[in-house]
């Protein structure tokens, strides 16, 4: 995909020295179209009609992924706090997605909250907690119930779940944060 982005660019830039008024505008929309879409550039009251088009594929079902992070975190920051203290220094959070970790680095540390991991797309590759990590786990599972994440775990209870107070359904929306103990295997 990269060679043929780059063998269409050399067009673009011969048609852009000959008639730059003509191409500015189309460039313009280009760069407007692609904020809307990718960016978390509309306000929250517009990003629930995108979201409902975004079912159909319309469009990028990313545009709300971050609408509610704030109290997202408070809701982790809240069950973490449910983990006695003691147990606290060798626990672990553990998430369902990237954009879950990624709420928790952008907002987690002004609530004392440790590195969340997640084996997420390329989190994967930054590894799991340290061994040492043995103590009770807290995650977040995903609202579709498939409850994956507690299966290498004895004894799991649901002490939440995420409500973005936005009524905006993304990923996160009624995610359940569920804390487990007596894992089977490290």
């Amino acid at each position: 995909m990269l060679a043929v982005t780059a063998a269409g660019c050399e067009p673009v830039v011969r048609r852009a020295r000959q008639s730059w008024r003509t191409l500015a505008p189309l460039l313009l929309l280009a760069a407007a179209t692609s904020a809307l879409a990718a960016l978390p550039v509309l306000p929250v009251s517009a990003v629930a009609a995108v979201a409902a088009v975004a079912v159909t594929n319309a469009v990028d079902i990313d545009q709300g992924e971050q609408v509610g992070w704030p109290s997202f975190t408070r809701a982790i920051a809240a069950a973490w706090t449910s983990i006695p203290t003691a147990q606290r220094a060798h626990a672990t959070l553990l998430t369902s997605n990237y954009g879950e970790a990624g709420a928790l680095a952008r907002y987690g540390p002004a609530y004392g909250l440790p590195t969340a991991y997640s084996g997420h797309m390329s989190l994967y590759e930054w590894g799991p907690p340290p061994d040492g990590d043995d103590g009770p786990v807290l995650l977040v599972e995903q609202a579709y119930g498939q409850h994956r994440l507690e299966q290498p775990f004895s004894d799991c209870h649901t002490v939440t779940r995420i409500d973005n107070g936005l009524g905006i359904d993304n990923q996160e929306q009624h995610a359940e944060v569920v804390l487990c103990t007596g894992a089977h295997r490290p």
